[in-house]
């Protein structure tokens, strides 16, 4: 079943509704407070034992983005300062503001920061560099 949602949950499903979820270029385009709404919201109508898949920009789209930052701006530091201490870097400074909503923009997940953060939702089991079109990273996590 798809349906399509507002930027910010609920869903209209009640709980434990779904053996599997799967979501493909959504994460990486909401900063933290709305990826932490869905999480939970994932969390909320997976049943336990229940698979869901998202997909972020790691590090492969970080080093893209991050390139294309020319050498002598001062935001390259500041940025990889943000990426690599934080762990999620999301930037409004991109081309997505003309066709999407404000709330959708880049967002750039380390992997560290999908296992101890994501792993307050649910059970981080697998994190699959490229493994989405060989450019966004895979991530499989379980309701326990």
């Amino acid at each position: 079943e798809t349906s399509l949602t507002q930027g910010l949950p609920p869903l209209p499903y009640g709980d434990g509704s779904f053996d599997l979820i799967f979501n493909h270029s959504v994460m990486s385009h909401l900063d933290a407070d709305y990826q932490d709404a869905w999480l939970a919201e994932l969390a909320r109508v997976l049943r336990p034992g229940g698979v869901v898949t998202l997909t972020v920009h790691g590090q492969h789209a970080f080093d893209q983005f991050f390139g294309g930052i020319p050498p002598e701006s001062p935001l390259r530091e500041q940025v990889a300062d943000i990426f690599y201490t934080r762990g999620l870097f999301f930037t409004k400074d991109d081309q997505w503001g003309a066709d999407f909503p404000d709330f959708y923009h880049s967002a750039f997940h380390s992997v560290r920061y999908v296992f101890d953060h994501w792993s307050k939702f649910l059970r981080v089991c697998q994190y699959i560099p490229r493994g989405a079109l060989d450019y966004q990273d895979m991530v499989v996590l379980e309701k326990l």
